[in-house]
């Protein structure tokens, strides 16, 4: 199946607030090809017993991809979502990543 969508991944990164402290923003670092997998009746039942009843799908992308899940989000079809679990790499020579989302905003 091709990679036919596009995601952007978003970094928090801290900004130096003057007097008032630091904050945080997000800043597009890089989009990727990615695939949505929608979520079997299984995938739902295992995100369910480990407490993410929330994730709505999961991504692949084409290459392994190592994201820290507190630092990044995606910006997906306009809408952001929060990674779950780190990315699960899948295959052998040909190594594709998968993350679990569930929208945030």
């Amino acid at each position: 199946m091709p990679y036919r969508d596009n995601v952007v991944i978003q970094k928090k990164e801290k900004v130096d607030n003057g007097d008032f402290g630091d904050e945080y923003e997000w800043n597009n670092i890089v989009a990727i090809p990615c695939r949505k997998v929608n979520l079997t009746t299984e995938m739902m039942v295992q995100y369910e017993q480990i407490g993410n009843s929330d994730v709505q799908f999961e991504l692949q992308f084409p290459y392994q991809i190592n994201l820290n899940i507190s630092d990044y989000r995606i910006k997906y079809l306009g809408n952001i979502y929060e990674i779950v679990s780190p990315p699960s790499n899948r295959g052998g020579l040909k190594q594709t990543s998968r993350v679990a989302l569930r929208q945030v905003e």
